[in-house]
Formats: C-alpha cells, structure tokens, sequence
C-alpha cells in the first residue's frame, strides 16, 4: 500500500536534514501526529483540522471524546481507521493516542 511522503520532522519538532538537504520519508505517522497536536484554527487553509489534544490534559474521562474527534479528523485526511483508542496514562494528566490507520492513495 502506498503512503504519503513528506519532509522528516525530528523529535524536536524540527526539520531533518541529510547531507545538507531535507529529508523525505513516509508520512503517515508525522500526519496523525500533527492531527492530534493541531487544534482547529492553526491551519489556515484548513481552519476545522485538528483535535487540539492538549485541551484535554488534565481531564479525565475525554478518552470518548478524543477519539471521537480524532475518528472525523482522520477521515476528512483521507485515512481509513481500523482501531483509534485514547489511553489516560496514570498519574501523568497525558493521553497516549493509539492508531492503526491507512490511507488509500
């Protein structure tokens, strides 16, 4: 199955670059990520993008209501969902997002 590709954004949010040039790879995960972290409003082309995760820190019980938004978000992206769940972690005030999803290009 094809994925998207895109520019490589490291694990500080960066840009990765290889022998002074931008790197590509498959987008897939990087796309979700962004979906999750991005809040309606920070795409201006696409002003409704985005669950806006850090709204729901220190809020317990929102696992329903992430994953609902995440489920509409995802699929206007053009993904297909087999499994999307929000897990509280314990004593952390955090979500951690798992997401079994594909995309048909």
């Amino acid at each position: 199955m094809a994925t998207a590709k895109d520019f490589l954004i490291g694990t500080d949010s960066d840009f990765v670059f290889r022998n002074g040039d931008f790197v590509l790879a498959d987008s897939d995960n990087q796309h979700v990520l962004d979906i999750f972290i991005s809040a309606p409003g920070d795409w201006k082309e696409y002003p409704t993008c985005g669950v806006g995760i850090e709204t729901y820190e220190s809020s317990s019980g929102q696992q329903q209501q992430i994953e609902s938004i995440g489920r509409v978000q995802l699929t206007a992206d053009g993904f297909t969902i087999e499994n999307l769940r929000a897990i509280d972690v314990p004593g952390t005030n955090q979500f951690t997002i798992k997401a079994n999803v594909s995309r048909n290009l």
